[in-house]
């Protein structure tokens, strides 16, 4: 098994010896694609140094040492590549040792499977960064936690069905070369955030993937005080271009009005409060009650009162609401009322 692994670099001084030196650990791993994305810092003279020690490496830049972005990065990583197998891996995130031991077994023996991914720990570069991450997730290990035979991934990953419960990273996604020419266009360019998991999601909708090792991670994100995930600047809005491109790339297909609406709702919701960021309670009550499926789909109750202050209280009320509701609905109708859930 050959695979390329492809670390797009910026500004990583602090971070990238310990990334590599983690994917040069695997003997499978027979190129390590730098691509230095136009960093301020001493990045680029690390990865020079760490060349000259391994032959596996290589450094590739942007015409005029340019910063172009990580989708542009990854873009021009996998143009360079040459394995039969792809692997991705942030600059500032690192390797275990178990990274490919499921994917050596699971490739050699489904020839039919395009993807294999993991779970994912996290390691905390900081006090003050682990103290700022836990405000927004609670979740040490990023991971699928349960998946059925019978439910897509793709339906999964998009959060629509009981039988699936999780997601997971680029880290620890492997993936067959071949299985992306089906793929119109690599990571979208136009994205800033996110596009590692839009990528992803178009991935899932023509290829069949099937989990590795999900109970204890194969990778390790690494969390710092610099983390864009950590800086909440503009995250409505980042999630609004995240399901807008989502939502042009599939209205094209027409195969699943569910998804479709399910996208549109996500587009409708983060427009709100890319547009709203200072948002009342009265006015999120009135949004939330104005559209059935932000109403009746706990998610976005949980969503939009994490948004205002004194959210328990306010969730407590909606879903008081919901209730009543509900119960007035199923007295009038026989037919059980679903949505997105299949």
């Amino acid at each position: 098994m050959r695979i390329s692994v492809i670390i797009p670099a910026y500004n990583a001084e602090k971070y990238i010896e310990k990334a590599v030196k983690s994917v040069l650990y695997h003997e499978n791993v027979f190129e390590l694609i730098i691509v230095e994305d136009g960093s301020k810092d001493r990045t680029l003279n690390i990865c020079n140094n760490l060349q000259k020690k391994d032959k596996r490496i290589q450094i590739h830049t942007h015409p005029e040492n340019r910063n172009l972005g990580a989708s542009a990065s990854r873009n021009l990583g996998i143009q360079k590549s040459t394995c039969e197998y792809l692997a991705f891996l942030d600059a500032d995130d690192y390797y275990l040792t178990n990274r490919f031991d499921a994917e050596k077994l699971i490739f050699k023996r489904q020839k039919h499977i395009d993807g294999v991914y993991g779970a994912l720990g996290t390691h905390y570069y900081s006090k003050s960064a682990n103290l700022k991450y836990k405000r927004q997730s609670n979740k040490d290990l990023t991971t699928v936690k349960c998946s059925s035979p019978n439910c897509s991934a793709f339906i999964g990953f998009l959060g629509m069905s009981k039988n699936w419960s999780g997601y997971f990273s680029i880290d620890t996604f492997t993936i067959k070369r071949q299985s992306l020419s089906k793929l119109k266009y690599l990571f979208n360019k136009d994205l800033k955030l996110h596009q590692d998991t839009e990528f992803i999601v178009r991935f899932l909708f023509f290829n069949k993937v099937i989990a590795g090792i999900i109970d204890k991670p194969v990778a390790m994100r690494g969390v710092h005080d610099y983390n864009r995930i950590l800086s909440n600047r503009n995250e409505s809005d980042q999630l609004k271009k995240y399901y807008s491109a989502l939502f042009k790339w599939y209205k094209s297909k027409k195969t699943n009005n569910l998804v479709l609406n399910k996208l549109k709702t996500e587009l409708k919701y983060h427009e709100f409060f890319s547009k709203n960021p200072q948002v009342n309670i009265p006015r999120l009550l009135i949004f939330i009650c104005s559209d059935r499926v932000l109403f009746f789909n706990d998610r976005y109750l949980q969503l939009g009162a994490n948004n205002v202050k004194n959210s328990k209280k306010l969730l407590n009320l909606i879903i008081r609401l919901k209730e009543k509701l509900i119960n007035s609905f199923f007295n009038q109708k026989k037919k059980k009322y679903s949505v997105y859930i299949d």
